[in-house]
């Protein structure tokens, strides 16, 4: 959906960031039944948004073959945003650069904490992104160990990860997944800025050089 999102944008020529904040509109709640309900609040969501974007620098150009993007998502309560800076180099090799996120999910009870699920987030979304795939060939699975089901090694983690936790009076609310969704989407977004391919389907690895 958040891939989706910044489609529309490039389509009518609007900036990622700002075509959401102009879609979420003024500050309020809205009627929400499913995970994180029973409201959404739009101004907190365009709020991380911003707060993200404004860490990772978002007005600054970026130079051919680097890409920046941007995603945000709302469950259990909780606002993730993350904008994402990549370099795709001249043989297509994909380097995370840094993660730039905030979170808003209520009184921050445990920052430290926070922090630690959104990392865990960051990185489990990335090796999800990147390289987890399960084919099936006669009804049974091909991959029989982690050397085919590839999981992000280290040095594919992102070298910089900056965390804004937002200061809230709000009702403490989930910090155990919130930050994962937005990750692929955020990436993918990069990756269009960075060689003008859309990647419409997970994992990514293979798709680079189509």
């Amino acid at each position: 959906m958040q891939s989706l999102v910044d489609e529309i944008a490039h389509e009518i020529g609007e900036d990622p960031l700002a075509f959401r904040l102009r879609v979420l509109g003024s500050p309020r709640e809205i009627p929400y039944g499913q995970h994180g309900g029973p409201i959404f609040d739009t101004g907190r969501m365009a709020n991380v948004l911003k707060i993200a974007a404004r860490k990772a620098k978002w007005e600054t150009p970026v130079a051919k073959g680097f890409g920046r993007g941007i995603a945000g998502h709302f469950t259990f309560g909780s606002y993730v945003a993350h904008v994402i800076d990549v370099q795709v180099t001249a043989d297509d090799t994909l380097k995370i650069l840094r993660v730039n996120s905030a979170v808003d999910c209520g009184i921050a009870v445990n920052i430290n904490g926070i922090k630690a699920q959104t990392e865990g987030s960051i990185n489990d979304g990335l090796s999800a992104a990147l390289g987890q795939k399960i084919t099936l060939n006669a009804g049974k699975i091909v991959e029989g160990n982690f050397d085919q089901y590839v999981m992000m090694r280290i040095g594919m983690a992102p070298p910089e990860i900056n965390i804004e936790v937002v200061r809230s009076s709000k009702p403490p609310k989930g910090m155990g997944e919130p930050a994962m969704p937005p990750l692929a989407p955020a990436l993918c977004n990069a990756l269009f800025q960075a060689t003008g391919k859309r990647i419409r389907a997970l994992p990514i690895a293979d798709q680079l050089t189509a």
